[in-house]
């Protein structure tokens, strides 16, 4: 117990300390993804090949990030029989984020840590109709970023996601058809953009700095040989 509570201190007091970085107020970003499901459910046993893209817009305070996040994925259909021999399927996830970030020591990596919650619809297609399913979903996850210059980040990020579909009271099936599972690893690119979040100590140090000579004045110092 003493040890979790030593590692916990040393890490929020990493945290606390990485604040003085310099970030902007907002971000937008892009990111290639691919969803890998497991479990005993229906999207592990009766989807496959699945590959999406996402789209991020956050929003930086000084000590956390909230983000609005949207992903859209295609897959293929490897057991039709299981989901209404549906010939196509596509996804789209809405989730709202948040999370706090964390410099590393001297290098212009950075991480961020976060949990959200949004909803998420799959639609099945076939020559003979049309399913969609809703879902309420749930995430965790952390990315790893990289500062490329002064205007653009790379990152790294991997989310564990957990979808509860809706069901029709499907008795034993229920479980199999109302819970998914995912890894989902993506790859991006952001672009930061507006004011700096230190820009208020930057310019009250520009506002004062005329009320300071900035060459000494001589005239009332007395030479004592």
């Amino acid at each position: 117990m003493r040890t979790i509570t030593i590692v916990l201190l040393f890490f929020f007091g990493q945290l606390l300390c990485a604040q003085n970085e310099s970030v902007r107020k907002y971000a937008i970003s892009v990111d290639m993804n691919r969803p890998i499901a497991f479990g005993n459910n229906f999207f592990n046993k009766a989807y496959d090949d699945q590959i999406g893209f996402g789209i991020n817009l956050q929003r930086n305070f000084k000590y956390f990030f909230v983000e609005f996040n949207y992903q859209n994925s295609s897959v293929s259909i490897s057991k039709p029989e299981l989901i209404g021999n549906f010939q196509s399927s596509d996804g789209e996830c809405f989730d709202f984020i948040a999370g706090f970030r964390q410099f590393l020591s001297n290098t212009s990596y950075f991480m961020e840590y976060k949990i959200g919650m949004g909803t998420r619809k799959i639609y099945n297609y076939s020559t003979i109709g049309n399913y969609n399913n809703s879902a309420t979903n749930f995430l965790i996850g952390t990315r790893v970023n990289k500062k490329i210059g002064k205007h653009f980040i790379v990152f790294g990020n991997i989310d564990l996601n957990y979808s509860s579909f809706v069901t029709n009271n499907l008795g034993p099936y229920d479980s199999f058809y109302g819970n998914a599972y995912q890894f989902i690893p993506s790859v991006g690119l952001k672009l930061p953009f507006g004011r700096f979040l230190n820009d208020k100590k930057l310019k009250y140090v520009k506002k004062h700095a005329g009320k300071f000579d900035s060459k000494p004045n001589y005239k009332n110092i007395e030479i004592m040989q």
